[in-house]
């Protein structure tokens, strides 16, 4: 019974989640009906209100941090705000049975993905938890990269998680916005699938998101996968899809531009998809735009980013020391030491048996045969296979039954920046999740350009329809599957929280300042109302506080 009542709460507060976000979506469309056109299936309609909903959202986290704490009061007041604002100026427009169907139906995924699952480890316990807990207990900390290094490299995920802790949700609620989005764009991309089955007219989109779909169904399902990297990856397949849509390029360039910097502020190493609004610019000969693009919320939400990295690392982009600024908070050359040796973790340092130092082993490839022993073989173990399902699906639907003029100057946008995108990943950061937003979106544009032009429409189509039938059949096995694994062994919600008791915390504090107490935890910091590093904090470290707001220093 009460496990029973456990599910019902998940799923009621997925779908207050989700309504939220939607209904936000709806008013910042209704308000700016130049944002977007040309949209006539409303289910596609539904998905890019949820995702402009949870932009915004996110946006409103980032600007509310610079003066309060994303605390359980505030956060529900901004809630109430937006379902007020709906409720009287959207009318009957928030109560549309599609839309409650389609709220109805990615409740369902988002609370599926969470029921059992873990979070993601160890990057969730190491800082994305930690630092939601700071969110939600502190307004902006100047210099907090001081406390810990990684809370230099966080997502603007973990912003939308910190303002979903509300008097409804509890803490429960930084759980569910990861859910909620990822669970929308599987959503999309099925819906597109069956889209194309109805209309029986294949097309750029369709392929793509044909082969973008079969990932997600062999890749991206698991909760405890997602982390920060899943999202920027999802969203990206996202954007790609939107641009191979006719039209969508010459009518919604902010929106272009809006997930640009939205999938940036999620990953750094996904920076090169800004060169998509970039190319858009000059080649549809936007120059007259170029006002109202600069003073525009892409823009806004760009240096509002910026101007937040400056203040917790002291630099734009973390950990980039060319970006960086000295301040009395700013140590620029741990920041270059930092940002060498990400570059060699992610190469393979572990198995660097040249005894290198970090800087000649990410030289003139001399990284390479570290890499290979163990990454190289991780992500071939992962593309194979997709790419050889592919592949048979390119040889059974193979046939030139009917040729067709496809323009090709909407997919040779992304084509371009998945490939330069894949290039500087293999070149400067080759870890997997770092790049394989990169990496699937060429893979599937290739699998798009060949087939375009090269398939048997009647074979393709009956592919697509078992595809349609077994998406969802392999879906719930997979989460049925791990819930029935961790059925006794775990709670329904993922486990994100540690109880300290006061001694712990007394006897590890390694910071007490000025009101400001940090305390070590050299296994897992998880989410507590305490600020946490692993790491011993450097002796000069100083604190100040000017009016409400804390300055880590570094005395010089």
């Amino acid at each position: 019974m009460v496990t029973l009542i456990n599910i019902v709460e998940l799923f009621i507060l997925s779908f207050v989640t989700n309504y939220v976000y939607h209904i936000f979506g709806q008013i910042i469309l209704s308000k700016y009906k130049k944002i977007y056109t040309n949209f006539k299936i409303k289910f596609l309609d539904n998905v890019l209100t949820f995702i402009i909903g949870f932009v915004f959202i996110s946006l409103v986290a980032l600007i509310s941090n610079f003066f309060t704490s994303l605390n359980q009061y505030f956060n529900s007041l901004i809630y109430l705000i937006i379902l007020l604002i709906g409720i009287f100026f959207l009318k009957k427009d928030i109560f549309k049975s599609e839309t409650l169907k389609f709220l109805l139906l990615i409740s369902l995924l988002t609370s599926s993905l969470i029921i059992y699952s873990d979070v993601y480890r160890p990057d969730a316990y190491l800082y994305h938890l930690p630092y939601i807990s700071i969110l939600n207990n502190n307004e902006i900390i100047i210099g907090l990269n001081n406390i810990h290094f990684r809370y230099g490299l966080v997502s603007i995920l973990q912003y939308t998680s910190a303002l979903n802790f509300n008097i409804l949700t509890n803490e429960k609620g930084i759980l569910i916005p990861i859910a909620s989005i990822v669970s929308t764009l599987i959503y999309y991309f099925y819906m597109i699938l069956i889209r194309t089955v109805k209309s029986k007219k294949i097309t750029y989109n369709s392929l793509f998101s044909f082969s973008i779909l079969i990932y997600i169904v062999y890749k991206i399902i698991r909760y405890s996968e997602y982390g920060n990297d899943a999202l920027p990856a999802l969203l990206t397949f996202y954007l790609i899809s939107k641009i191979l849509e006719n039209e969508f390029i010459k009518d919604n360039f902010n929106i272009i531009c809006l997930l640009s910097v939205f999938i940036f502020l999620n990953k750094t190493t996904m920076m090169i998809i800004l060169i998509i609004p970039l190319i858009i610019f000059f080649k549809e000969k936007k120059y007259k735009e170029f006002q109202n693009i600069f003073f525009s919320i892409p823009t806004l939400l760009l240096l509002l980013w910026f101007f937040k990295n400056f203040l917790i690392t002291g630099c734009l982009v973390y950990p980039l020391h060319y970006t960086c600024v000295e301040t009395q908070w700013t140590n620029i050359k741990k920041t270059e030491i930092m940002a060498i040796k990400a570059e060699s973790w992610s190469k393979g340092w572990p198995q660097n048996k040249k005894e290198l130092t970090f800087k000649s082993f990410n030289k003139n490839f001399s990284w390479l045969k570290a890499w290979s022993e163990k990454h190289l073989i991780y992500i071939l173990k992962i593309i194979l296979p997709y790419l050889g399902l592919l592949f048979l699906i390119s040889i059974i639907s193979s046939g030139r039954f009917k040729r067709a003029n496809f323009d090709n100057h909407k997919i040779s946008i992304p084509f371009v920046v998945s490939f330069l995108g894949s290039i500087i990943f293999f070149l400067k950061f080759p870890l997997y999740r770092y790049g394989y937003g990169y990496l699937i979106s060429f893979i599937s544009l290739l699998f798009c350009f060949y087939n375009i032009n090269n398939l048997h429409e009647g074979r393709l189509f009956n592919i697509f329809k078992i595809i349609i039938i077994i998406a969802p059949i392999i879906f719930f096995t997979k989460q049925s599957l791990r819930i029935y694994e961790n059925f006794s062994s775990k709670t329904i919600w993922p486990e994100f929280q540690k109880v300290l008791s006061k001694e712990d915390v007394k006897k590890n504090i390694i910071l007490n300042q000025n009101g400001l107490m940090v305390y070590k935890d050299s296994n897992d910091c998880f989410y507590t109302n305490e600020i946490c590093s692993q790491y011993d904090l450097d002796e000069n470290l100083i604190v100040k506080k000017v009016k409400k707001y804390f300055i880590l220093e570094i005395k010089k």
